[in-house]
């Protein structure tokens, strides 16, 4: 099937970015684990580009090799962003990659299929699941002081986003256990489920299309743009720095999403 990269919603530079990844991720050797796509970037992902990053981050268990795939796809070792972790950046892109030797929960990996699109062939990436970087959030919400912020106003997107299906099937009985374990019960998830429900354990998959979809009738719902175009208007992709954040919360006091009058956070932290 023939894909558009999903216009209006992630910028063109971040799917070409994915794809060139998941063809590198591809030719990995036999026996070695492809990559997963986490952080700000799986948020990217998700959110439908809600929270767009300039940097890609790569968790991996073989640093070397997924560097040499990388490299011979056209990315440069970075010298601008020395740390600990292998920083690339890809100068056609304009889009930098972070590799860091993390296993992810293979269990909650979910694989995205990004469509067929002119010359370019099918790819899949796999991205951390949608339940794992909520629990991220929270656990960094928390040692904030649980002040409220932007991340309150991203928890609700993502929790939002996940039971809409944006990552397959929702999984809030693994959600609450990792709450628990990461907030030492600190945290939990509203939720009608039965305490001991539990999850479909079948590996998940997706696709962009889908996702983009799915982004697209939240979007609606919560009364905001479809387009990503019309959150941030008059500025091109590459002019979305540091104003990203203040269109956003400007967007967001407008709509539904107002963080003096919505319930931000669909979760109580026991006292």
């Amino acid at each position: 099937m023939d894909h558009t990269d999903a216009p209006g919603l992630w910028r063109k530079d971040f799917v070409a970015a994915v794809r060139t990844i998941a063809a590198s991720a591809a030719r990995l050797p036999y026996g070695v684990p492809e990559p997963v796509l986490g952080g700000l970037a799986a948020i990217e992902l998700y959110s439908g580009g809600l929270w767009p990053t300039p940097q890609v981050e790569l968790l991996t268990v073989d640093l070397c090799r997924l560097q040499d795939e990388l490299i011979e796809a056209g990315f440069r070792p970075d010298q601008c962003c020395p740390s600990e972790a292998r920083n690339l950046w890809h100068p056609t892109l304009d889009r930098g990659v972070t590799i860091a030797l993390r296993r992810p929960v293979d269990a909650n990996v979910v694989a995205v299929e990004i469509e067929r699109s002119g010359r370019h062939e099918a790819a899949t990436i796999r991205v951390v699941g949608i339940e794992d970087l909520i629990t991220d959030q929270i656990t960094g919400w928390l040692r904030q002081g649980g002040r409220r912020s932007e991340t309150t106003m991203l928890v609700q997107v993502l929790v939002e986003l996940g039971r809409a299906g944006v990552a397959g099937p929702f999984r809030p009985a693994y959600l609450q256990r990792r709450l628990a374990q990461q907030t030492g019960g600190e945290v939990v998830l509203e939720s009608s489920l039965a305490p001991h429900s539990l999850d479909d354990p079948a590996p998940r998959m997706t696709s962009l299309s889908s996702i983009g979809c799915l982004v697209r009738s939240w979007r609606a719902k919560r009364n905001l743009p479809v387009e990503a175009a019309d959150l941030f208007p008059g500025e091109s992709p590459t002019d979305r720095g540091s104003s990203d954040i203040r269109n956003r919360n400007e967007m967001m006091e407008i709509g539904c999403l107002a963080a003096r009058t919505a319930k931000i956070i669909p979760f109580r932290p026991h006292r």
